[in-house]
Parts: C-alpha cells; sequence; structure tokens
C-alpha cells in the first residue's frame, strides 16, 4: 500500500490519502521551523508541548538551506534570527507540525507582527534529506549593528544564559526590543 502526501504552503492544509482504500484524512497543518526557546527541553517548549494551545507534533531535526544571522540580544539573552538572508550561518533548528491554535499560540508569544514576522523559509528536513518551505519566526525591524554581534549556528540555552521571565526583574520585552529596532 502507497501514501500519497500532497502539502501546499500557500493555504497551510495538510492532506493525507491512502491508495487502495477509501478512508481520507484532512487536517489544517502548518510546519513550523523553530531554533531557540521553542525547541524541545528549551524553556518556552511548554507552549508547544500543552493541549491547551492547540496540537503539535515533532517531525525532526532541520537546517536552515541559507545562511542567517542568529543572534543574542536583550538582558534576557533572546535569541533572534534577523531577517538578513546570506550572512550569518546555517542555521540548526527543530520541525514542528502545529495547528491553527497552536500557530496562534506560537503567534502571540513571538509578538507577531510587531516583535517576530512569521515568514516563509526554507530548511533541509534532516530526517528525510527533503527540502521544504515551512514558517520561521524573523526580526525584520532592527538596527544594523545588531549585525555586528556575534552570529551562532544554533542555539543552546545552557549556554546563552536564556532568562525565564519568572526570573526577570523587568519582564516588559518590548521596551528591550524597540531598543534594538
Amino acid at each position: 500500500m502507497r501514501a500519497i502526501i500532497i502539502s501546499t504552503l500557500s493555504s497551510a492544509s495538510f492532506v493525507y490519502l491512502r491508495c487502495n482504500s477509501v478512508a481520507t484524512m484532512a487536517t489544517k497543518t502548518h510546519r513550523v521551523f523553530v531554533y531557540g526557546t521553542l525547541k524541545r527541553d528549551k524553556p518556552n517548549h511548554f507552549l508547544m508541548s500543552n493541549p491547551e494551545n492547540g496540537k503539535s507534533q515533532y517531525i525532526g531535526e532541520a537546517r536552515s538551506v541559507d545562511r542567517w544571522p542568529l543572534v543574542i540580544a536583550t538582558p534576557f539573552n533572546i535569541p533572534f534570527v534577523l531577517d538578513k538572508k546570506g550572512h550569518g550561518h546555517i542555521i540548526q533548528g527543530e520541525l514542528f507540525d502545529i495547528d491553527d491554535e497552536m500557530l496562534k499560540s506560537c503567534d502571540k508569544l513571538e509578538g507577531h507582527p510587531k516583535v517576530y514576522t512569521r515568514e516563509h523559509f526554507n530548511v533541509l528536513n534532516m530526517s528525510t534529506g527533503s527540502q521544504d518551505t515551512v514558517w520561521c519566526y524573523l526580526m525584520k525591524n532592527f538596527k544594523d549593528e545588531l549585525l555586528n554581534s556575534p552570529m551562532l549556528q544554533k542555539y543552546d540555552r545552557e549556554q546563552m544564559n536564556f532568562v525565564v521571565p519568572g526570573e526577570r526583574t523587568d519582564s516588559n520585552i518590548s521596551s528591550f526590543v524597540k531598543k534594538l529596532n
């Protein structure tokens, strides 16, 4: 029995058809590349694993096809991918399939579209070797001086000393992000 997978990012739909069978399943799904605190075992992954926020399924490791500047900024050591394709490094991260509700939850966490913008992003799925166009959160508006910051290939909380919201003296991220723009 063969399976045919049809995926279109523009309509953000995922259809699975099983040959020689009358059963079909259609589920609204969005594939997203996460490179920072939403990765498994990172401080904001609780959002992805909480069913109250929607559905998510870990797909596997991935890396960007193009070079991008992944920098750590703000006093809280928050990772940002700056919207400057061709600068920086190939970035390592993870792929997840998420539903509409989880996408809304991620948008809220990432401050889309004010802090980060959700953009199409080309990745190499390390499990399958295939290239996919997925969603990724990028910082569009930033000061050029951020391009002089050290650029990373991957985000590792233990090395970066990410400050979780409960440990912050001022939890107003927006004021710090404004300093970056």
